[in-house]
């Protein structure tokens, strides 16, 4: 496991939570970044509205389920590895920030109870991992 793939899921769940807002978006026009500011149809595009959107949404539809999947793939290839980590601060701490996408200050608020500046649980991560990559090459 490096810091790479851990940010890949961080980043991936970020996509997902942008994915179903935009989703949600698409079922209320008029608060959609894309609706016309009139109120009404975009008098320059023709065909049928109603398909339309059905198509948009269900396009969306699709990336979400993809990314989605693709990220609970992910989450679990991590959690099987968490499982053979002994340091369970190291574990919290990647739980806290990577899957469940908690800012780095709420990390150390979670796993320390506040008492912990916002850089030591990544500095904690990066050594440790650092001490993982090092063993895995000899």
């Amino acid at each position: 496991m490096d810091i790479e793939e851990l940010r890949r899921v961080r980043a991936l769940k970020a996509n997902v939570d942008i994915l179903e807002e935009e989703l949600r978006a698409l079922y209320f026009p008029y608060s959609s970044p894309n609706a016309p500011k009139s109120g009404g149809q975009n008098p320059n595009r023709g065909g049928n509205p109603t398909e339309q959107a059905y198509h948009r949404i269900e396009r969306k539809k699709a990336e979400l389920e993809k990314t989605r999947a693709e990220y609970l793939e992910r989450t679990v290839h991590i959690e099987e590895w968490l499982t053979t980590v002994e340091d369970l601060e190291v574990v919290a701490i990647i739980r806290a920030h990577y899957i469940l996408n908690k800012t780095w200050k709420q990390t150390a608020k979670m796993v320390y109870g506040g008492y912990a500046h916002k850089e030591t649980p990544r500095l904690r991560v990066e050594r440790f991992l650092e001490k993982q990559t090092v063993r895995n090459v000899r």
